[in-house]
């Protein structure tokens, strides 16, 4: 049996790191076999044995005793050592030279060797080597797991160690530590722009903000492997998880990642992974402590000449400086160290230069300078200019004019950074300047020749931002319980749980929405970034370093940025009070007197409640992102079905949804996320009921009866009023009193817009939106506010995208600047055509696969990504821009078009399968192919299709037994297109028969169903649960109710299930003498009253095995008494109260009358079959 189980890749890594790999996996990190890596202290080598014949080698010493192993598959390719020289004990003053061999224990084999000289400096009697050797294996050897070696050097004669060697008595020849070099990873590593095509050199400034990574997976290794890049800010360190993942590729070609950065400084490095896990060490980019490149998006501001040497003017004396030659190989004065105050990007250098032309200076002469760190020298950037001197000899007099140079590149100086300034001569290649070589003018003996001050050109200190407020949406701020301080939202570490039972934490009180005693919650800070299972989450962390590397401050004075977490669970207005506490303090720090407010999701809403009472003078911009003014159907689907609510640490998402479900039930801040009254306006329905053969469209009273019909499962019906009177008040805000700007996402087809309630559970269907917001509910133009609009097929942006992403975060930049943008990158505008839903045509962008019934659906790429549930009850969301929904047993999924998919869908349990799969032109339905009713005969059952496009072959291949082996190819029951691929009304079924039959009688099997859309595809029935055909002709055998249930599915998938219910009863002949049946009998008080009836079947048999119950009731005034008195119960064939009579075929009660009082009586008779007769007599005395 196949099963497709799934664990997470993260948990692989964990086991990889202790275990070894495959043989055909050649990644490791170095070797150390001796640890001690510094030259020794002693001579005395105590790791070895030099008197070993091994191989030929003569006097071989072991150098790694004891032996070691390596704990994955490497290939070892270089060594390294300090070697120890003794003269005393034979070496020769010179050289030695000498082979290195590594020996597997295991099968007595040399598995490389190589070459090496000893360079030998001294003759006292133990001395070091001059350093550290470090060589190449003739040809890479592999180490194999679990197996032994051991390193070995010598001579092929052992002339030389046994000079030193003997017999062990004397210092041995050498003492060093020593690494093997395992399969390295990535080669020719390299940071572009400009679409991967633009090298940016080490510590270079680039403009654009979108940077492509590149490397060649190390040729030799079997590959196919992975491309892994972390990039962090220069302020932070690594933390060993990855920012990118290239596509699996062969060893030796070129992989690339590209990653959207903001503006600042970063640094960042690579490694190598395999399919199973394995990893090579981390390679950091150039020279690991620097800053590999800057991120300058946002151009500087104007400039601001900064002093660094302090003499503005022209100086009045000789500079006293040193002139000779560096390392660099420079002929050069020093001019000055110095530091920047802030980053600061060098324009021009000033100089005056002071001529000697005593010293040989000429009327002119061409300088350069240079700038250079003063911690190692490196190279920052240089120019050069002439410098114009008096025409007249003898003492040294200032130059007639100022000398500014233009450097050859921009360059950008870092603050916290020592350089220094150098004065030079010619630039380029820098030959000897005469006058400043001259011996006499060296350190100082005779005045230099050059003094000079300088400015040098960066962004302007400047003066104190106008503040901004970021407010993040649902569940984007840490919470954490009060009574301890320990976080609890988002707590990564207990979402690893399948159950999510820790978040019982933030459930609130069933009657109030408010915090239970003890579970009082204080929001920290808005979430920046997670790492679950070592997996980068970016939250708000890129929308933060936005505004912090543009110049904006935590810090005082002059804070100018300002986040405010709240508690997202309880009722956004209990939080207005708290916010306007942080506007209040952002206020007080803006030099304008306005603030500025950037608000993402939920917090929209809360930032419109703060604005209907608050001042409006005091705001200057708003952003409202990706916000739901009138609320979302997303909502919805939390509190009834149990969702991720938008929180998913791609690639994996852990959040439970039933969890989420029931800790939801309570909190009014996700109630207030439901549509609203003014939602049913612009869309009069999000929730289609076709249970029970109906068809309805639900109002927002009838969607409210819905949510509450289910005692068992009811929502709180207290909070759906509390969140429409909190809408009543918000949903009609305005403002012309500041500038609001809306960002909407669209085009993106996982947003839910409505619910599709049917027999055999719910379907979500797709409407315009980011993901999570319809289209519509986030512009309402009642905002009075500029749109711009994110399309996520152009640009792959979705909700949680419209925060992280560069291009939005750009033009969020640009709004709170007050400029805003008049060009925009593809897929965003300030147009609402670019939302506009396209063509109903091809090619697709994004396609969906469905199932329903109790299924598990996986979804591979060509790259073997998975999207899909995992062993450990999360989902896996492995494919680039995929997505997965869960509704009880039903599975949704979206991913990207283009792509070649396997799809799998595993059995859980005997029953039948329907599969839909759906193509999308942005959020425009394209076309549907709907497998019906596949048959899944155990949980065994697997079927897989391989889909491409719905131009190519679409046969499921279905596997009945799990034998791997294809029982039956199953085909679409149609590729429907236009209106038709829309098509969610279930068929039409009707029935054209009787509502009652007498026993026995034969009835004709007689129904109708149509589908005007997409056409039937299968009816079937059954009566009595017995499979009948249309027209067939069944006799009804037995008394009582009668079910015909008729299951139709249309070419779509939608399915009807209608059921017709019948009746079969006796034949009743109606009561015999002496009872009159029109009522009108009077009887004597006293008298047996003997009550008598026939029952026949159809064809005037006589039935006599029924089972009969009688009730007696006083009629006074007019009206029957409300008391019926049983009389009798029992087989007319039975006992004596009540008989049937073979004879007469009567059934017969012998009423006695002596009991009853005069007046007249009902008399009812109640029958097996359902059915009631009734009779009244009068009694006299």
């Amino acid at each position: 049996m196949r099963k497709h189980l799934l664990f997470l890749p993260a948990l692989t890594l964990l086991v990889v790191v202790f275990f070894a790999a495959p043989l055909a996996l050649a990644l490791a990190e170095n070797i150390t076999v001796y640890s001690q890596f510094e030259p020794p202290t002693n001579g005395a080598y105590d790791g070895g044995n030099c008197s070993l014949h091994y191989h030929g080698i003569t006097g071989a010493c072991n150098l790694s005793s004891p032996t070691f192993r390596a704990g994955v598959a490497s290939t070892i390719q270089e060594w390294q050592f300090y070697p120890y020289c003794n003269t005393s004990a034979g070496w020769p003053d010179n050289v030695f030279n000498g082979r290195t061999y590594v020996v597997d224990i295991n099968t007595d084999e040399v598995i490389a060797s190589g070459s090496f000289q000893i360079q030998c400096v001294s003759t006292q009697p133990a001395t070091q080597a001059e350093s550290r050797l470090r060589g190449s294996f003739d040809a890479p050897g592999t180490l194999l797991p679990e197996h032994d070696y051991f390193f070995i050097y010598g001579t092929a004669d052992g002339t030389d160690i046994n000079k030193a060697v003997s017999n062990g008595r004397q210092g041995n020849p050498g003492r060093f530590a020593f690494s093997l070099f395992g399969q390295g990873g990535p080669e020719q590593v390299g940071q572009y722009s400009s679409g991967g095509t633009v090298n940016i050199a080490e510590g270079a400034t680039t403009t654009e903000n979108s940077i492509t990574f590149k490397a060649i997976l190390q040729a030799g290794a079997p590959g196919p492997f992975q491309l892994q890049v972390e990039v962090q800010p220069f302020v932070r360190g690594f933390d060993n998880i990855a920012s990118a993942s290239s596509d699996f590729l062969a060893a030796g070609e070129e992989a690339s990642v590209t990653v959207d950065l903001a503006d600042g400084k970063y640094h960042w490095r690579t490694r190598m992974v395999d399919q199973e896990g394995h990893v090579s060490k981390w390679e950091e980019f150039g020279t690991p402590g620097n800053v590999d490149l800057q991120v300058r998006h946002t151009p500087f501001a104007p400039s601001l000449n900064l002093i660094v040497h302090e003499e503005a003017a022209p100086p009045t004396a000789l500079y006293a400086g040193r002139c000779d030659s560096n390392t660099l190989a420079y002929n050069y004065c020093e001019f000055a160290n110095f530091t920047v105050p802030e980053d600061a990007e060098v324009n021009a250098m000033t100089w005056w230069p002071y001529c000697d032309q005593f010293r040989g200076w000429g009327a002119t002469q061409r300088v350069s300078y240079i700038i250079v760190r003063l911690s190692d020298g490196s190279f920052v950037t240089d120019g050069d200019a002439v410098i114009n001197c008096p025409n007249s000899g003898g003492d040294p007099q200032i130059a007639d004019a100022v000398a500014q140079m233009i450097p050859v590149s921009s360059a950008l100086l870092q603050y916290g950074v020592t350089y220094r300034a150098i004065l030079a001569a010619y630039p380029g290649t820098y030959p000897p300047l005469d006058p400043f070589a001259r011996p006499d003018m060296l350190w100082g003996v005779q005045p230099d020749p050059v003094r000079s001050s300088f400015q040098i050109w960066g962004p302007s200190p400047e003066t104190a931002k106008e503040p901004v407020i970021i407010v993040p949406g649902i569940m984007g701020s840490r919470l954490n319980r009060v009574s301890d301080g320990e976080e609890v939202w988002p707590n990564v570490f207990g979402m690893i749980s399948p159950f999510d039972s820790y978040l019982n934490e933030l459930r609130l009180s069933t009657t109030t929405g408010l915090e239970l005693p003890g579970k009082d919650m204080n929001p920290t800070s808005v979430i920046d970034r997670e790492y679950p299972f070592g997996i980068p989450r970016v939250a708000y962390g890129n929308l933060r370093d936005l505004f912090l590397n543009n110049g904006y401050t935590t810090s005082t004075p002059n804070k100018s940025y300002f986040e405010f977490p709240y508690d997202w669970r309880l009722d956004i207005r209990e939080e207005v009070s708290n916010f306007s506490s942080v506007v209040a303090e952002a206020f007080s720090n803006s030099p304008t007197g306005k603030i500025n407010i950037v608000a993402h999701s939920m917090g929209g809403l809360l930032v419109k409640e703060f604005l209907r009472t608050a001042d409006p003078s005091i705001i200057d911009k708003i952003v409202f992102v990706g916000v739901p003014h009138l609320g979302s159907p997303k909502a919805f689907n939390a509190l009834n079905y149990g969702d991720n609510l938008g929180f998913e640490f791609g690639p994996v998402d852990i959040l439970n949804r039933d969890r989420v479900k029931i800790i939801t039930q309570n909190m009014p801040g996700v109630y207030e996320l439901l549509p609203s009254k003014k939602y049913f306006e612009k869309d009069p329905y999000y929730v289609v009921d076709f249970r029970n053969n109906n068809l309805n469209s639900l109002d927002y009273s009838e969607t409210k009866t819905f949510m509450l019909e289910k005692p068992s499962d009811a929502r709180n019906e207290i909070l759906i009023d509390q969140a429409q009177e909190f809408h009543d008040s918000l949903d009609g805000f305005t403002s012309t009193s500041f500038q609001m700007y809306n960002i909407v996402g669209c085009q993106n087809p996982s947003t839910i817009g409505t619910f599709v309630i049917r027999d055999d559970g719910v379907e979500p269907l797709s409407t315009n939106g980011d993901g999570t917001v319809p289209l519509m509910s986030a512009r309402n133009p009642s905002d009075n506010s500029a749109d711009y609009y994110v399309s996520h097929y152009e640009t792959g942006i979705n909700h949680a995208g419209l925060v992280r992403d560069s291009k939005v975060l750009d033009i969020i930049a640009s709004l709170i600047n007050g400029q805003p943008p008049t060009s925009f990158p593809t897929g965003i505008s300030d147009s609402a055509t670019t939302c506009d839903p396209p063509p109903a045509v091809g090619p697709e962008t994004t396609i969906s696969f469905a199932t329903f019934s109790p299924v598990a659906l996986h979804i591979y790429d060509s790259q073997g990504r998975h999207t899909g549930p995992t062993s450990a009850g999360d989902l896996e969301l492995g494919i680039p821009g995929s997505s997965y929904q869960q509704i009880g047993e039903h599975n949704f999924a979206f991913v990207p078009a283009g792509e070649a998919y396997r799809v799998i869908v595993d059995g859980l349990a005997p029953g039948e399968f329907t599969m839909k799969v759906k193509g999308y032109n942005g959020s425009t339905l394209t076309r549907t192919a709907a497998y019906v009713a596949v048959p899944v005969q155990s949980a065994s059952t697997l079927a897989e299709l391989a889909f491409i496009s719905f131009d190519g072959n679409l046969g499921l291949n279905l596997d009945e037994n799990g034998d791997d082996v294809t029982d039956a190819i199953i085909e679409p029951e149609a590729i429907l297109s236009g209106s038709s691929a829309g098509d969610i009304v279930p068929p039409v079924v009707s029935f054209n028969m009787p509502q009652e039959v007498i026993i026995d009688s034969p009835i004709t099997i007689d129904f109708l169903s149509s589908d005007e859309l997409s056409g039937m595809s299968t009816t079937t029935a059954t009566l009595d649960g017995v499979e009948v055909q249309n027209g067939m002709i069944r006799t009804v055998a037995t008394i009582g109710e009668h079910v015909l249930s008729v299951r139709a599915v249309d070419n779509a998938g939608n399915l009807r299930i209608a059921d017709f219910h019948f009746d079969s009863v006796y034949q009743f002949g109606g009561f015999l003498p002496p009872l009159k049946t029109d009522g009108t009998g009077i009887y004597n008080q006293g008298r047996v009253l003997p009550v008598k009836f026939q029952l026949v079947d159809v064809a005037g048999n006589f039935i006599s095995t029924t089972i009969a119950t009688m009730t007696l009731t006083k009629i006074s005034n007019g009206t029957a008494g409300t008391e019926e008195i049983p009389l009798a119960v029992g087989n007319a064939d039975t006992g004596n109260a009540f008989r049937y009579d073979s004879t007469s075929n009567n059934y017969v009660y012998n009423l006695s009358t002596d009991a009853m009082t005069p007046g007249t009586w009902r008399l009812k008779v109640y029958l097996d079959d359902g059915k009631q007769y009734e009779v009244e007599i009068s009694i006299k005395q």
